[in-house]
């Protein structure tokens, strides 16, 4: 992932560098809510992982992802489709997150920690049968103030 500093526009150089030079293929934009989810004593984030909520208007996704650690990268370790946010273990059908997180949670309640905006941008590189063979997106990410503090803009990045 490549960051753009918090004082850059708008990346418009870098979408049409992404379109005329790479010629990649605009698939579309959308606004996803992710809500980072954590119980009040931190225990998913003690395990060594991030739970996100991910919301679009028509899907839904809770994603367990390893944090990154030294050499480590992080990575997604389970996703599980659902549109309600959990606020237990036991909201939740049986699937690769609930697994992950039944043992970790035990008895506790989830709780939203942060609340994200991101406006993507979705692109894709097509082969002569018109199948994508890489993709690319470009999202402008904002975290939701809390009570009465502003929204914090968290600048682009390239995905």
């Amino acid at each position: 992932m490549r960051v753009l500093s918090l004082g850059d526009a708008p990346p418009g150089a870098l979408l049409e560098s992404m379109i005329g030079h790479m010629g990649l293929r605009r698939d579309g934009a959308e606004t996803v809510e992710r809500r980072l989810l954590d119980s009040f004593d931190w225990r998913v984030w003690d395990a060594g992982a991030v739970l996100e909520h991910e919301l679009t208007s028509d899907a839904g996704w809770l994603v367990w992802r390893r944090r990154a650690t030294g050499a480590d990268p992080a990575r997604v370790l389970g996703r599980q489709r659902t549109l309600a946010t959990p606020s237990t273990g036991a909201d939740l059908a049986v699937g690769a997150v609930s697994r992950l997180l039944a043992p970790v949670l035990e008895m506790r309640a989830l709780l939203p920690r942060a609340v994200l905006t991101v406006e993507r941008e979705r692109f894709s590189l097509r082969d002569d049968n018109d199948k994508a063979v890489a993709r690319a997106a470009i999202e402008h990410v904002t975290l939701a103030g809390a009570g009465d503090r502003v929204d914090i803009d968290l600048g682009w990045c390239v995905v």
